[in-house]
């Protein structure tokens, strides 16, 4: 009686069995998914020409300047990336990102219109995670580095905190190059939109913070091979600094 009892309870506290898949049907899902990133990762390959800003971990500028993010479609399934910033010399470098191929994208993770690259860690000892979002022949790519820093005390835990962001605009339109002000305000000039139908705005003289406010939508988790929509309430998402903070960013504009 005794034992029969014992047997009962272990039974209960035995974890259920997750439903599991066949291997074959596990190979289909990924090869789709193969199929589906790569797809996605070639849409938003391009010679993209644009201004690079970086702003320190309270929104104020610290430079600005011209580059490229070039993703060039190769034979077999293949991109090669390669970044150009301004050399020493005042003439472009060359920097080899990568190269690429179905099924082997890196930390890159597609979705829609957009693109996360990261976390990666970078040789400096920062964390980058980027983030880009396309809109006809613009985007914005926003880099985000952050610093380990430790607390003052031996009780106080490691954390990870913001460095320096990098806001590129950027076009892939090697007719007019880098989305400047100068080149914006030609493609505006006497017109409700451009010819080429793409109405970004990169250029309106906000604060970086004018985008402090709460946020409400959807969420896309990537889990293994599947992108699960995740819901969330309205509220979901809000962004608060510090009056300091705040104080401080004023005197900061989007160039």
């Amino acid at each position: 009686m005794r034992a029969a009892l014992m047997i009962t309870l272990a039974r209960g506290l035995v974890a259920p069995r997750r439903a599991s898949i066949s291997g074959r049907r596990a190979l289909a899902l990924r090869a789709a998914f193969d199929d589906e990133q790569w797809s996605l990762y070639a849409s938003q390959s391009g010679r993209w020409e644009g201004i690079w800003t970086t702003y320190d971990d309270q929104g104020l500028e610290q430079m600005a300047h011209e580059g490229v993010w070039d993703v060039q479609l190769v034979p077999d399934d293949k991109a090669t990336h390669a970044l150009e910033v301004p050399g020493p010399g005042g003439g472009a470098r060359s920097i080899p990102v990568g190269t690429y191929e179905r099924g082997a994208l890196g930390r890159q993770t597609c979705a829609g219109a957009g693109m996360v690259c990261g976390p990666s860690l970078l040789r400096s000892g920062l964390v980058s995670t980027e983030l880009l979002l396309r809109h006809g022949a613009s985007r914005l790519r926003v880099t985000v580095q952050h610093a380990p820093a430790e607390g003052k005390d031996a009780s106080a835990e490691p954390a990870l905190l913001c460095y320096r962001c990098v806001v590129a605009r950027e076009r892939c339109d090697a007719a007019l190059g880098a989305p400047t002000r100068e080149v914006e305000q030609q493609r505006w000039a006497d017109v409700e939109t451009p010819a080429d139908g793409d109405d970004t705005h990169f250029w309106r003289g906000q604060s970086p913070w004018a985008w402090r406010r709460t946020w409400k939508g959807e969420a896309a988790v990537v889990t293994g091979c599947v992108v699960q929509e995740a819901g969330r309430p309205n509220g979901w998402l809000s962004h608060r600094r510090r009056a300091a903070a705040s104080s401080r960013a004023t005197h900061s504009t989007m160039a």
